[in-house]
């Protein structure tokens, strides 16, 4: 996702604080903690989902559904180029 680990670190830290989740080994890698939401962090996230999802449909009411579904493909196709320069740029970093 081109996240830095100490940025990603930092985000999960506050969220622990805040008691929206917890942390705790992965069985399937050493280092890396697995992150998991608290009760009160998948409430939560269930309130900022019902509240995007109603902005998300006011705010595409007016368009029509052909250009809804053409700007999800364009967006995609963006996103994937995006992604092979990411990698592309990581392998030759290294």
């Amino acid at each position: 996702m081109g996240l830095q680990r100490q940025s990603v670190q930092r985000t999960v830290d506050m969220l622990v604080n805040a008691g929206l989740v917890v942390t705790q080994d992965n069985p399937n890698h050493q280092r890396a903690r697995l992150v998991l939401f608290t009760k009160k962090g998948r409430g939560v996230y269930a309130e900022a989902i019902a509240i995007q999802i109603g902005w998300a449909n006011r705010t595409a009411a007016s368009v029509p559904e052909a250009d809804l579904r053409r700007a999800v493909h364009v967006l995609g196709a963006l996103r994937a180029s995006l992604e092979v320069r990411r990698k592309k740029t990581v392998k030759s970093s290294r």
